[in-house]
């Protein structure tokens, strides 16, 4: 089960939510193999005990080793300035006369 939620993080830029998991892990396993009752919560504790996985969001969970990456990804994204859309800035000037 740890190798397929890895490798679902893997396609998805080191990172998924829990429901991004619970769709596309039977991708890479086999369900008939599994051993829990209750294949969403296996996920859930997997991710939530296993040292290969930190908790980055609510539900969102990463790849511990690639973790740094995705702060420096967050930090150049949150300095880029935001575009103005022409429309949204018209309205926004009628909407304040």
């Amino acid at each position: 089960m740890i190798e397929a939620i890895e490798q679902v993080m893997l396609n998805n830029r080191y990172f998924a939510p829990l429901k991004l998991l619970y769709k596309e892990v039977w991708n890479y396993k086999d369900k008939s193999k599994l051993k829990g009752l209750i294949p969403d919560y296996t996920i859930q504790e997997r991710v939530q005990r296993d040292k290969r996985f930190k908790k980055i969001g609510l539900g969102v969970y990463a790849l511990t080793d690639y973790v740094e990456n995705l702060e420096i990804n967050k930090r150049k994204f949150q300095q880029q300035k935001p575009e103005i859309r022409e429309h949204a800035k018209i309205q926004g000037m009628l909407l304040g006369y």
